[in-house]
């Protein structure tokens, strides 16, 4: 062997052994910190990973002046009802306030729309109309803020206000006020964000992340999901809606009959839930379980024809009331939870397999027997079972108020949220329903 050959190999041999010591130092470091490894093996993973994809939607940003947000770009937006409330929630103080702050300087927040001429084949069908009217954005974030200064401008309502100082003074609707004001006003600048956005998921999203003006109830927040229940809901709310306009209710039938920060749209919603639920379930109709049905659009298709004549044969049924004189009677003994026991009396007939010919006699029996359910109590015997299971005075005492409590009157104080109330009002009703079913066959009221 030569003598390069051997230098070459003992050079080998140094190096083979130097690589041995170190991957025994690292086999070392690893089983004493296997922790502060696997960390820094996560942060060389993280540091690979492309973030840009949890981007909603690309976005730019514009300061705009008032006048050529008022004459170029609100003409072209859509306040999409499938999102957002049709009129708006602020009061006339709010929308004063907001415009002196915006004298001020003191208005930041931006108003975010979402361009819709790039989306795809379904946005571009569930917007159709809207484009061919030359309406390209959907608000996404600041209606208010927009409908503000646009109503201000024509003149809707006044401002008044003093500046601490004595500086100016600022005092009627906006035609009355200096010209020289009327002109910086409008040159002022406001913030625009245009999204664009190519999905209807997408707008979603942006409504739910962006609104940060009065805050969103829960139902408002479900109705931007995408998918059947929000639209079948959307679509039997203004059916049951428009079958109660001669009716003047208060308390929640009041929010449900209006539709008011989309009640009407939470009750339906509710019972397409419980409609949706297995036939002995005992889950609560709350709004997690409301949530998650929209969200994973979950509901077997065979429960939307069921819950569409549900609505039908209740819209049916305030339609018979208003043509045979009872609008007073109505208003005066119609709640929501008897609403509620009245859909679940209607479930009970048709999930029996009867085809209701004749709903308004049924809405008359109902009415007239309904006040009977509530003024029914619990047995003796019912009670006594209770207080006998007790032990010692006080608990004993404890059990028959408890015992007492329990009658229809008291499971009707949540309408359809609470399964457990709900199926107890279901026996008692379907006890009642038995007593003329046989008569409703002879009559034809059902076949």
């Amino acid at each position: 062997m030569s003598t390069v050959k051997r230098i070459a190999k003992r050079r080998q041999k140094i190096v083979d052994a130097s690589l041995a010591s170190a991957a025994e130092s690292v086999i070392q470091e690893i089983n004493n910190n296997p922790e502060q490894i696997e960390l820094a093996i996560d942060k060389a993973v993280d540091n690979t990973v492309n973030w840009n994809h949890i981007v909603i939607a690309p976005m730019e940003s514009k300061d705009i002046p008032i006048e050529y947000f008022i004459k170029t770009v609100f003409p072209t937006l859509y306040l999409d009802p499938s999102f957002q409330v049709e009129k708006t929630r602020w009061t006339v103080a709010k929308e004063q306030a907001y415009i002196i702050n915006l004298i001020l300087g003191l208005a930041r927040s931006p108003l975010s729309i979402a361009d819709i001429t790039h989306g795809d084949g379904p946005m571009r069908k569930h917007f159709q109309l809207q484009l061919q009217k030359a309406l390209t954005a959907a608000t996404a974030d600041g209606n208010n803020r927009g409908e503000a200064i646009i109503r201000f401008v024509k003149d809707e309502f006044p401002i008044e206000y003093s500046s601490p100082c004595g500086r100016f003074v600022l005092n009627g609707t906006f035609s009355q006020l200096p010209e020289a004001f009327r002109k910086m006003f409008l040159s002022k600048t406001i913030t625009l964000h245009v999204y664009e956005v190519r999905q209807l998921s997408t707008l979603s999203e942006l409504f739910i992340g962006l609104n940060d003006g009065e805050p969103l109830n829960h139902q408002e927040i479900r109705n931007a999901y995408i998918g059947d229940p929000a639209k079948s809901v959307r679509k039997a709310t203004r059916k049951l809606v428009a079958s109660m306009l001669p009716f003047s209710f208060s308390g929640g039938l009041k929010d449900i009959a209006t539709n008011d920060r989309r009640s009407g749209d939470e009750f339906l919603a509710q019972w397409l839930c419980r409609l949706n639920l297995p036939v002995r379930s005992t889950k609560n109709v709350n709004h997690e379980a409301l949530t998650e049905m929209y969200r994973t659009n979950n509901v077997d298709a065979t429960i939307y024809p069921l819950f569409r004549q549900h609505v039908d044969l209740i819209a049916g049924s305030f339609s018979h009331a208003s043509a045979n004189d009872m609008v007073p009677a109505i208003e005066d003994t119609m709640t929501k939870s008897r609403l509620a026991n009245y859909m679940i009396l209607l479930d009970l007939i048709l999930t029996s397999g009867y085809t209701i010919s004749n709903v308004g006699t049924i809405f008359e029996w109902f009415l007239e027997t309904e006040p009977e359910r509530w003024l029914q109590q619990p047995t003796k015997a019912v009670v006594d079972a209770q207080v006998k299971k007790a032990k010692g005075k006080k608990e004993k005492a404890e059990a028959m108020l408890k015992a007492l409590k329990d009658r229809y009157s008291e499971w009707c104080r949540q309408a359809l949220t609470n399964s457990s109330k709900v199926k107890k009002r279901t026996v008692l009703i379907q006890e009642d329903l038995d007593k003329v079913i046989a008569q409703w066959l002879t009559d034809g009221v059902i076949s």
